[in-house]
């Protein structure tokens, strides 16, 4: 189990392969490629229940992803990805500029109450983008995953 080694004390080969699987989950490649010398390292973690190992695509590889044991050891439970945290960021920019009043469109096509042009309401796309984003059907909508 997990208890059995001291994460903080971790050998340098075990530490920077947490490291490097913890990185790469990061960036939502759950699964590593690591060379099969680093057998017995891999192993030692996968003892401790911190890493999932199978047999590697190329010759004389070993490929490795976080249990959910080491997910907990190797990534802050709050951890979001800076792209979502953009987003939401960006989501909650979107949310004060959108206008709660109903198009009007001209005989043109253009909005006249959100000055949009060309048929297409800039305030009517950021509303539909909001309400999606709302939905179970978002990516990390409704907090999952920020």
């Amino acid at each position: 189990m997990a208890d059995q080694i001291n994460i903080v004390n971790l050998p340098p080969t075990q530490y920077l392969v947490l490291e490097v699987l913890a990185a790469r989950t990061r960036t939502g490649e759950h699964l590593w490629t690591f060379p099969s010398n680093l057998g017995p390292a891999l192993r030692a973690l996968e003892d401790a229940s911190l890493i999932s190992t199978m047999n590697g695509i190329a010759p004389a590889s070993i490929r490795a992803r976080l249990t959910e044991t080491g997910r907990a050891y190797a990534l802050k439970s709050n951890y979001a990805p800076p792209v979502i945290e953009m987003l939401t960021k960006a989501l909650e920019l979107l949310h004060d500029f959108a206008d709660d009043d109903a198009c009007h469109f001209d005989h043109h096509g253009d909005c006249q109450s959100h000055g949009s042009i060309r048929g297409t309401c800039r305030n009517a796309l950021i509303k539909d983008l909001l309400d999606w984003h709302a939905t179970d059907t978002a990516p990390y909508a409704g907090g999952e995953g920020r």
